[in-house]
């Protein structure tokens, strides 16, 4: 059996491989059911950093992030436009003086 996996899909050399494969791919949520949990996380994020609670705020985007893993395999283009504003806009994590502005921790 041979298996190339690249850029946002996989495929194998034989046909039963690949039909197990696009099952599989056909299983994973593509991108509006992880959207849902990050808009949910998002807001539970906002108000926490409002509320001073950092460590929440945190909490909150890294599982917001992590909600977005499966849109890797089924929207790689889609998921490298969230990466890109995760990991530029949002830190990796909450350094968020850009969305928050004075909420930002001292």
């Amino acid at each position: 059996m041979a298996l190339a996996l690249g850029t946002g899909f996989a495929h194998a050399a034989d046909p039963e491989t690949q039909a197990q494969i696009d099952a599989l791919k056909a299983a994973i949520p593509k991108f509006a059911i992880p959207m849902r949990e990050v808009g949910d996380r998002f807001q539970n994020m906002y108000f926490a950093a409002d509320k001073g609670n950092w460590a929440l705020a945190a909490y909150m985007s890294k599982y917001m992030n992590g909600a977005m893993n499966p849109a890797a395999l089924t929207k790689a283009a889609e998921y490298k436009v969230w990466k890109g504003f995760y990991e530029n806009k949002m830190d990796g994590g909450v350094t968020a003086a850009y969305w928050f502005g004075s909420l930002a921790p001292n």
